[in-house]
C-alpha cells in the first residue's frame, strides 16, 4: 500500500504561491472579457470616442457650411432603402448620407454630433454624480428625522418635471448672464457657455435633475 506524501512547510508555501488566486481587477477584467454584450457595447463607445476626436479628420465637410444647391440630395442607394423620398430628393454621390434641407451634408453633422452627445454623457452623470453622492451621504450619515426631511425633500424632486426644471434653469441663466462685466465669474462662465455652443447649461440643468435616484 502506498504511503500519503507529505510535504514540509517550504514546499507547502511555494504551492500556495504558485497557486495564488487573481486579484479583484484580474477577477473583473476575467468577468467582462467573458460578457459578450459589455465587450460589444465598450468597442462601440471607444468608437465614439475615438470619431469624436478625430471629428475633423473623420468629416468630409464642415457641419456648418451649407451648399443651397445641394440641399436635398441623397445617395441612389438611399432611395432603395428609403423608397418614400423619391418625390423630392436629388440623386447625387457627393455625400455618403445625404444633405438637408440648406445643403448641409449629413454625414459630417453626425461626426460632429457625438462630441455633443458624448459631453452630455459625461458632464451631467458626473454633476449628478458629485450632488447624488455628497446629499445621500449626509442623509444617511446622520439619519433619524433629518434623514426623513431629506428624502421627503427627493420625493417632491422625483414628481417635478426635469425638462421643465432645465427650461427654467437656462431662461433664467440666460437672462441673469445676458450682459456680464468682464472679468467676473458670470463673465467667464458665459464665455464658457460660448465655447460649448450655448449648452453648458444644458448640462447643468441634466446634472441638477439626476441626482435624485444616485442620493437615495
Amino acid at each position: 500500500m502506498a504511503q500519503p506524501v507529505t510535504l514540509d512547510r517550504a514546499s507547502q508555501k511555494d504551492i500556495l504561491l504558485t497557486t495564488k488566486r487573481e486579484s479583484l481587477w484580474q477577477d473583473a477584467l476575467r468577468r467582462l472579457v467573458r460578457n459578450r454584450a459589455a465587450v460589444i457595447g465598450g468597442v462601440i463607445i471607444l468608437i465614439l470616442y475615438l470619431t469624436a476626436i478625430f471629428a475633423d479628420k473623420i468629416a468630409p465637410y464642415p457641419y456648418e457650411k451649407q451648399t443651397l444647391v445641394d440641399q436635398n440630395k441623397v445617395p441612389a442607394w438611399m432611395l432603395k432603402v428609403f423608397p418614400t423620398m423619391q418625390p423630392y430628393a436629388k440623386i447625387s454621390d457627393k455625400y455618403l448620407l445625404g444633405a438637408d434641407y440648406v445643403g448641409r451634408d449629413l454625414f459630417s453633422r453626425i461626426v460632429y454630433g457625438t462630441r455633443v452627445s458624448l459631453t452630455v454623457a459625461l458632464i451631467g452623470p458626473l454633476i449628478s454624480l458629485f450632488i447624488g453622492v455628497i446629499y445621500g451621504s449626509i442623509s444617511g450619515y446622520f439619519g433619524g428625522r433629518l434623514d426623513n426631511i431629506m428624502m421627503r425633500i427627493v420625493d417632491v424632486l422625483y414628481a417635478f418635471p426635469g425638462l421643465l426644471f432645465i427650461i427654467l434653469l437656462m431662461a433664467f441663466f440666460r437672462s441673469t448672464l445676458a450682459r456680464p462685466e468682464p472679468g467676473t465669474f458670470a463673465y467667464s462662465i458665459s464665455q464658457l457657455d460660448a465655447r460649448m455652443g450655448g449648452m453648458l447649461f444644458i448640462f447643468i440643468g441634466i446634472g441638477l435633475t439626476a441626482w435624485e435616484t444616485m442620493a437615495r
